[in-house]
């Protein structure tokens, strides 16, 4: 996709650009076969990964440390197992897919948020002043994963639990006295979600 229709698939419908609900081209999936881009989502290994922050199925970083955080507009190589890798419970092929950091997908077929990807809990926060948020890449992970299988019931999920369970602690890091895992001034999704696709079209 250019970056022209890029633009164009995130702003249809909208007459003022402050009236615009601001959503990426989201990917589609077995479930998503509407108002998506076909082809994000490929087997792993089909991606070039030149240029791209790669984030392997079995890494699990907590955000507590650099190898574990994120940038944001960066694009990161996601790769994600149905199951926990390697684990009784491993279900599929290894999936990946390229995404922006903070890329808003909007809502999936059950009405759940899929903005701001990479934030740590569900869409972005809201638009209250001091506002703060961990961000992670377990989280973004999570945030594909469940977003591919249609995930339900957090750690209990079949497909994407166990992402559930290593984003937990990254989640649960108390962002307003640990600024550790915050990225400043990207919370709600008035900042991030326009300034996201801002980068993409500069790139």
């Amino acid at each position: 996709m250019t970056k022209i229709a890029f633009l164009l698939t995130s702003f249809i419908g909208c007459f003022h650009f402050s009236e615009c609900e601001v959503v990426h081209s989201r990917p589609c999936t077995p479930e998503i076969t509407q108002n998506c881009t076909a082809g994000r989502f490929v087997a792993c290994g089909k991606t070039a990964a030149a240029n791209l922050s790669m984030l392997h199925a079995r890494d699990a970083s907590k955000c507590q440390v650099r190898a574990g955080r994120l940038i944001p507009g960066q694009k990161v190589l996601v790769q994600f197992f149905s199951g926990a890798p390697g684990g009784l419970r491993h279900l599929g092929a290894c999936m990946e897919i390229v995404v922006q950091v903070g890329e808003c997908w909007g809502l999936d077929s059950d009405g759940d948020s899929y903005d701001c990807l990479g934030l740590c809990g569900v869409g972005c926060q809201p638009n209250h002043a001091n506002a703060c948020s961990n961000w992670a890449r377990n989280c973004l992970k999570h945030d594909v994963c469940s977003y591919y299988y249609n995930s339900k019931g957090g750690a209990a999920d079949l497909h994407c639990g166990w992402a559930f369970n290593i984003a937990a602690a990254d989640y649960l890091q108390p962002c307003m006295i640990d600024s550790t895992c915050t990225l400043p001034s990207f919370n709600t999704k008035t900042e991030v979600c326009s300034r996201v696709l801002s980068i993409a079209a500069a790139q």
